[in-house]
């Protein structure tokens, strides 16, 4: 029962950091447009939550929507090394060794 209930103060407090960061992220969104774009592009300044959905916006255009939430292939690139390593012969490998640590 008490390690139920540790399990549920941790998700709680996960919450609460998260909901924090990103109002503070909103916020600073917020505070850098109204300061630079006005000034350097002619732009209006935008409200706390039109900072929240820019922000949203940018995570749907630059990352997309996963039910991972992350890149759908963030392993693609270690997948693709670790073949490759794994083809190379001892002294090839060796010779990569060298060049990407030189003080071994």
């Amino acid at each position: 029962m008490k390690k139920q209930y540790f399990n549920y103060r941790r998700k709680a407090g996960f919450i609460l950091i998260a909901v924090t960061l990103a109002a503070l992220l909103a916020a600073i969104v917020m505070i850098l447009w109204n300061w630079l774009m006005p000034a350097i592009f002619d732009l209006t300044t935008i409200s706390y939550i039109q900072a929240i959905g820019l922000l949203l916006l940018s995570k749907i255009l630059f990352s997309g929507i996963s039910k991972r939430g992350g890149r759908p292939h963030h392993h693609y690139w270690k997948k693709r090394f670790l073949g490759k390593w794994e083809n190379l012969t001892d002294a090839e490998k060796e010779k990569y060794k060298r060049c990407f640590n030189p003080e071994s």
